[in-house]
């Protein structure tokens, strides 16, 4: 009797030993599972802060174009036109032509 109690016993603790060594296990697994995910959390959060600085220089260097467009735009002038004061003045300089005939084409343009 006493060595099927034993042997009895011997079975029990090698059961237990190996649900301990299972539960140690998944245990380890989910720690690792949790610095992992830790991790992703903190990547989110950097692609995120990342992607808000690229949003916001793109939207920086944008509006800096826009302005250099508008600029720029505002400056082609063609070349037969002069400043004169405040205003521009067609100029034209190979044609000869009398004052009302100057005066209709004018009125053309």
């Amino acid at each position: 009797m006493k060595t099927r109690l034993d042997t009895s016993l011997l079975a029990l603790h090698t059961k237990v030993k190996d649900q301990n060594t299972t539960l140690q296990e998944l245990l380890m697994k989910t720690k690792k599972l949790e610095v992992f995910g830790a991790r992703m959390i903190g990547m989110e959060e950097k692609m995120l802060a990342l992607h808000n600085k690229t949003e916001n220089l793109a939207a920086a260097f944008q509006t800096s174009i826009l302005k250099k467009l508008s600029t720029i735009n505002s400056k082609i002038i063609h070349p037969k036109f002069k400043l004169v004061g405040t205003r521009y003045f067609y100029i034209e300089r190979n044609v000869k032509m009398m004052l009302l005939t100057r005066a209709a084409k004018w009125e053309a343009i």
